[in-house]
């Protein structure tokens, strides 16, 4: 899946399960990191890891997103409180914008591999391949797929008339 409609399901998803504005940015941000992961030389065409190897597997971010959150668990206070006089001034409440950056993180990575998923090429799951093989990587279908996931969110936003947060 191209990264543009990547970053759209990620943000019109998030916006509509949580009706955070801090989730859905740092989804968006986060929905190419599986790509990005696999740190490509642009001159020479080449990767240091193989595209939708390790870094589309979905144990590997589990055990990412774990490790972070036992650090996270014992360092949060100390993160919190380095927060608040920032956080006063803008009016910001820092235990949910850490929880929303977190959580907005692991739904943006969740998002990019269940969308890979779609396509032939799949994501690895252990030494096996998921595929569910609904269109090609920049296929019109693709791209109308996006576009409807962006829309059916923006009606679950109006119809629960979600007040949208910071």
């Amino acid at each position: 899946m191209k990264w543009i409609n990547h970053k759209l399901i990620a943000g019109a998803t998030g916006l509509a399960l949580t009706h955070s504005i801090a989730f859905s940015s740092v989804a968006i941000l986060f929905a190419t990191v599986p790509d990005a992961a696999e740190i490509h030389n642009y001159r020479t065409n080449t990767s240091i890891f193989k595209h939708r190897g390790n870094s589309h597997n979905p144990l590997v971010w589990l055990a990412v997103f774990v490790l972070v959150y036992a650090v996270l668990r014992f360092k949060l206070p100390a993160i919190i409180a380095s927060l608040y006089p920032v956080a006063h001034f803008i009016n910001l409440n820092p235990d949910q914008v850490i929880t929303d950056a977190y959580w907005g993180a692991l739904w943006g990575i969740f998002v990019h591999l269940a969308t890979d998923a779609m396509t032939p090429g799949g994501i690895p799951i252990g030494k096996h391949k998921f595929t569910m093989s609904l269109f090609y990587t920049g296929s019109q279908t693709e791209y109308a797929v996006a576009f409807a996931i962006a829309i059916a969110s923006g009606l679950v936003i109006y119809v629960t008339h979600g007040e949208i947060t910071i």
